[in-house]
């Protein structure tokens, strides 16, 4: 049988494996039977993923993946969620350091995720920035980790910055909510070049008009409850992610994501949803900046 040109997703916001596996399996109108038989696992154990009482391996979720007939990417978002589900909880595990690699690896996360919340004290939230804005970014962190030869260089800082602009497309989910935090210092950072920030502020007016997203900034004289450490995204009050410079940690914990939830709602009570000033502040500064930097070119 060919594969279908055209396929449910393979995961609804907020969806579990096992359910994706039963809708999917649903939609290609085979029977758990058939399933079974295709994948080489009992119907039992097919009944057992798809209500929940147990997880595919990362091989078992590639065999069902392909007996359902998904794409390669599809297959391997499953196999991401099983891996993800076989990680023993309670304990901080490594993301690949590769940097587009890592990218790719937060959007799988991304992907199952109905809830995500981000906070972010220094830098723009990734799933916010242009791609000239996250080059400047991506680079010298590609430099930090041993990159010295420029045109290799410029391929991997290329490839990460093309994969965390392929992450933003799941902002059209209107299925997902959106819930992201920064301080003020995200927009007088001098982290690219002035003639990059215009666009990138544009960026995030745009998106902050859209339903299922919300943008707040913490004013800069704003008194802090809690020191604003570090950054960390947290989907569906489940997973933790923290990005470092070398690689990022990931967490499956939910007493720890209950507790990063209450960090993320105190850092709420600082902020404003009523960023308009704030944004066309910074675009004249911007736009000053660019008008300096030409009459001393």
């Amino acid at each position: 049988m060919s594969e279908v040109s055209e396929s449910p997703p393979v995961f609804d916001a907020g969806e579990t494996l096992g359910a994706a596996i039963a809708r999917l399996r649903k939609a290609g109108k085979l029977t758990g039977v058939r399933l079974a038989g295709e994948t080489g696992m009992s119907q039992s154990k097919i009944s057992r993923i798809e209500s929940g009482k147990a997880s595919p391996t990362p091989e078992e979720a590639e065999r069902i993946g392909r007996a359902l007939r998904l794409s390669e990417t599809d297959v391997r978002r499953l196999v991401a969620e099983a891996e993800r589900l076989s990680r023993p909880e309670a304990e901080w595990q490594s993301g690949p350091p590769a940097l587009a690699v890592r990218q790719q690896d937060t959007e799988h996360q991304e992907e199952v995720a109905g809830d995500v919340k981000v906070f972010q004290p220094t830098v723009i939230i990734g799933l916010l920035q242009t791609s000239g804005y996250a080059r400047a970014v991506l680079a010298p962190l590609q430099r930090l980790m041993g990159e010295s030869d420029e045109a290799r260089l410029d391929v991997a800082v290329t490839q990460a910055v093309s994969a965390r602009v392929h992450r933003q497309a799941i902002l059209a989910d209107r299925r997902k909510r959106f819930d992201f935090v920064m301080s003020e210092a995200v927009l007088s950072n001098r982290l690219c070049p002035p003639e990059e920030m215009p666009a990138q502020i544009s960026q995030l007016r745009k998106l902050a008009e859209q339903d299922n997203i919300s943008i707040s900034l913490i004013p800069a004289d704003a008194d802090w409850i809690i020191p604003p450490y570090h950054g960390f995204t947290l989907l569906d009050d489940r997973d933790l992610f923290v990005d470092l410079f070398d690689t990022g940690l990931i967490k499956h914990d939910k007493v720890d994501a209950r507790f990063y939830g209450e960090v993320f709602r105190s850092m709420k009570q600082l902020a404003t949803a009523d960023t308009i000033a704030m944004f066309d502040s910074y675009f004249q500064l911007y736009l000053d900046l660019l008008q300096q930097k030409r009459r001393q070119d």
